[in-house]
Order: structure tokens, then C-alpha cells, then sequence
């Protein structure tokens, strides 16, 4: 990894969210994004072939978004 990588990961700003659906009652998404209006990444999500719009539970703006949301998943992989 060059160190021009290394850095803009570090340096990436994001939004850390957890979703759900109606239709998924037992199910959180957690994703990221980038983008500075989340409602924007909402509406496209529930737009892919979910019955029901996702509705938002929280979010974070943090550093590392990626990174987080993956540290995030590691730690719900076992429920």
C-alpha cells in the first residue's frame, strides 16, 4: 500500500449508519457513506427491491468510515 493510500483511507470522512425494514424486523444494515445527505443513500437502498423504506436508527460521522463499518460488522458476525 502506498503511502498516498494509507493516508486518504485515514483521512476518509464518512457516515456510519444502521438501517431497518418492516419487512426485515430481525435485520439491522449497517453500512457507510460518503455522501454528506444520507437520505440519499436511504432512498436508493429502498429502492432495490425491498417492499418497504429502510428507516434510519442511527448514525455517526466519523474518520475511517470504511474502517469502522467493517470493525462493526466483525463485532455483530457472531449474532
Amino acid at each position: 500500500m502506498s503511502a498516498k493510500t494509507k493516508f486518504n483511507s485515514i483521512d476518509e470522512k464518512g457516515t456510519v449508519y444502521a438501517l431497518s425494514n418492516p419487512a426485515m424486523s430481525h435485520l439491522l444494515r449497517v453500512g457507510y457513506t460518503n455522501r454528506d445527505d444520507i437520505e440519499k443513500r436511504i432512498t436508493e437502498l429502498s429502492n432495490s427491491s425491498v417492499p418497504f423504506r429502510f428507516e434510519l436508527e442511527c448514525s455517526v460521522n466519523v474518520y475511517n468510515a470504511s474502517q469502522v463499518e467493517s470493525v462493526i460488522h466483525k463485532m455483530l458476525k457472531p449474532y
